[in-house]
Formats: C-alpha cells, sequence, structure tokens
C-alpha cells in the first residue's frame, strides 16, 4: 500500500521533524513552574480567573472543570539545575498559603507537575508529503490548557 501523505503528530522531540531536518526555532524561558488541579475549599467565584502578584512570584487560580482548580505558579529558576523529586500535594498548598487567598485549602490533586516553558515553531509546517502538528511543529506553555 502506497501513502499519499504523512503527519508527524510525535510531540517536542518529534523523530519526524528531525529525519526531515526541520529547524525547531526558539528556546527555554528561565523560569519554572508548578502546576496543578485540585480541589479549592473555599471556593473562589469560578467566572473569573483568581492571579497574585507578589515579591515571592506569580500564583494563579484558574476553574477547571466541574469543580476543580487549575493551580499553576513560578519557581525558582535555579531549580532547574537540581535533581528535584516529584512536586507534593504539600508543596502546593505551601505556594497557596504564602501567594494565593487567605485560607484555602487544596486536596484531591488530579495531577501535579513542574515545567518549564518554551517558545518554539517549525520554520515549515509541510515539507514534501509531510505535515509537522501539534507539539512537533510548536510547543508552549501547558498553563492554559492545551494549544
Amino acid at each position: 500500500m502506497r501513502n499519499s501523505w504523512f503527519f508527524g503528530c510525535d510531540g517536542a522531540h518529534s523523530a519526524t521533524r528531525h529525519a526531515l531536518g526541520i529547524e525547531f526555532s526558539g528556546a527555554q524561558y528561565d523560569e519554572s513552574f508548578i502546576l496543578a488541579d485540585v480541589h479549592a475549599d473555599p471556593a473562589p467565584d469560578r467566572s473569573h480567573l483568581h492571579l497574585f502578584f507578589s515579591a515571592d512570584g506569580v500564583f494563579g487560580l484558574i476553574p477547571f472543570g466541574r469543580d476543580n482548580w487549575r493551580v499553576v505558579a513560578n519557581i525558582p529558576s535555579d531549580s532547574r539545575t537540581q535533581e528535584l523529586a516529584e512536586v507534593s500535594l504539600a508543596e502546593v498548598q505551601a505556594l497557596t498559603d504564602i501567594r494565593g487567598p487567605a485560607g484555602t485549602r487544596l486536596s484531591d490533586p488530579l495531577w501535579i507537575s513542574r515545567f518549564h516553558i518554551s517558545h518554539r515553531k517549525v520554520n515549515e509546517f509541510r515539507k514534501l508529503r509531510v505535515f509537522l502538528l501539534g507539539d512537533a511543529a510548536h510547543i508552549h506553555s501547558p498553563a492554559g490548557g492545551r494549544g
């Protein structure tokens, strides 16, 4: 069987993109972040996203799903060079206590992760009969949801 077109949707480390020799322009930002999908009690007003700015950094609570919140907060950039354990709910709670709304208790994490933001994009989305799609073609912050 002969295929007329191919679609490379194989992620940020795309073997398809590498095989085609397509440049992935851009870089990583210096900061690192924590992202968590959790339950918050008491819950802030779900009709708004809530951002808090302090000398310690940025903290955000974004309504997510029916009863959950996406927490996003920056952490020191020097954490990029350290071997760090998985992020715990206690660590996210500590950031909430310092930077977020007073008295908010987090529980029932669906997902917690550290991440680094990159801004990268291919210079061409198609080469010959191959298209690059998704993270194989461009990557951005996961804080706001799927791209």
